[in-house]
């Protein structure tokens, strides 16, 4: 290959490793600070095994100065394991593959650490920093390379290919520094945006609950302004009314109130046991609505570790739903069956309602979104996040006039056996 080749592979092989760096911190958003250091450290060693994996002995002083860019880099970072990695393998690096004496290779890596607490110390600018680093090691390239007799390198290295790879070096340094401070702007970028979609639909919800909380008051403030308390027939037709909108606030409310505070005590049990007392515990509003039902769940036990009362929760909230959709049909059939495998279960509800439009299917695990004209939008939310805190996944399938699906994936213990 041509010094242009292992010039333009150098670069590939500094920026490709910054670039997927950059794209997992907007992919990950706001991570914790250890997270972000040990990706930066993993993007820094790609780059190193990248260079010195495909490298060609002609242009030694190629790989000499591209290899002190994620050296800088750590610098600019405060990465100092890192840094004191990248300097210890440069030496032996340098000294098994390229013969430099281990010395001076020795004083420069003392020479580039001390610099390094002096530099941080002092607390100036990293980036104007960098490039002390840059002038150090080009001083150091110097008495390595010029300096060597002709018979180590012969007419390999000349001057004007060393002042040219020099100069790349400054420019590749430069470019480098830039790419990544455009990199934190645009990560910060992405965490702001985050931040406000965040702010943006927690004020849509909460103009939401303020408006479902507004609707009830209203309703008990106009039958209170003609509540005559010496008439016994408004006390009989009014306060039932009153009664039922206070409960919806209070609904609403509890149900809001749930969402941040959704707590999982999980313990060992059957979660076969646990279908077979929900539907007991149905069924006598499934008799009530005429519902036919067709139940498949196994007689075998089937351990989880998992809570109980809000699993309980999920599933009696799932066939309310089911048989609200169904109010207005003929032809009335709850499905409710369950498929293992080694590591999960499956729970399928199925019924022959009204169907969700596939718009609305998009919408349904989006808090406040309800097509019940009395709903708080809370319960598909709220089971969505207790299954999620269980390690499992729910997920709709619906067709209009043909009925809805709903499948909860769990994680099941294998083999358990109790002495």
């Amino acid at each position: 290959m041509t010094l242009f080749d292992n010039i333009l592979l150098e670069v590939i092989f500094i920026i490709f490793p910054l670039s997927i760096w950059m794209i997992y911190q907007i992919y990950i958003k706001n991570t914790d600070k250890e997270r972000r250091n040990i990706s930066f450290d993993v993007s820094l060693f790609t780059m190193i095994y990248l260079m010195t994996k495909i490298y060609t002995p002609k242009y030694s002083y190629l790989l000499y100065f591209c290899l002190n860019v994620p050296l800088i880099l750590a610098y600019i970072k405060k990465r100092e394991i890192s840094f004191l990695f990248i300097t210890v393998f440069q030496i032996v690096f340098m000294n098994e593959f390229f013969g430099e004496h281990i010395i001076l290779l020795l004083v420069e890596g003392t020479s580039c650490y001390l610099l390094y607490k002096v530099l941080s110390y002092r607390r100036h600018d990293y980036t104007k920093d960098a490039f002390v680093f840059v002038l150090v090691k080009s001083a150091f390239a110097y008495s390595y390379f010029l300096f060597k007799t002709p018979t180590v390198y012969g007419n390999t290295v000349e001057l004007f290919q060393i002042f040219l790879v020099l100069l790349i070096f400054y420019f590749l340094v430069g470019f480098t520094i830039f790419i990544l401070k455009k990199s934190e702007d645009m990560i910060l970028y992405s965490n702001a945006i985050s931040l406000l979609d965040e702010e943006k639909r927690l004020r849509a919800s909460l103009f939401k609950i303020t408006h479902e909380i507004k609707n009830p008051i209203a309703v008990c403030k106009g039958y209170l302004d003609m509540f005559d308390t010496d008439n016994k027939e408004h006390s009989k037709k009014y306060i039932p009314i009153l009664r039922s909108e206070i409960e919806k606030v209070l609904t609403l409310l509890q149900d809001f109130l749930s969402i941040s505070k959704i707590k999982i005590e999980k313990e060992t049990l059957d979660i076969n046991y646990l279908l077979e007392n929900v539907i007991d515990s149905v069924s006598p509003l499934l008799k009530e609505k005429k519902i036919k039902t067709d139940l498949r769940i196994s007689d075998e036990e089937v351990f989880m570790e998992a809570d109980y009362n809000r699993l309980n929760q999920v599933i009696i909230n799932l066939i309310k739903n089911s048989i609200e959709s169904m109010e207005q049909k003929e032809k009335k059939i709850l499905k409710i069956y369950t498929k293992e495998n080694k590591d999960t279960i499956k729970i399928m509800i199925e019924d022959s309602g009204v169907g969700i439009t596939s718009e609305n299917l998009k919408k349904m695990s989006e808090p406040f979104f309800t097509t019940k004209k009395t709903g708080t939008g809370l319960g598909v939310y709220l089971s969505k996040e207790i299954i999620k805190g269980h390690g499992g996944t729910i997920k709709y399938a619906s067709e209009l006039e043909k009925g809805t699906q709903v499948i909860i994936t769990l994680p099941r213990i294998e083999n358990l056996n109790y002495t």
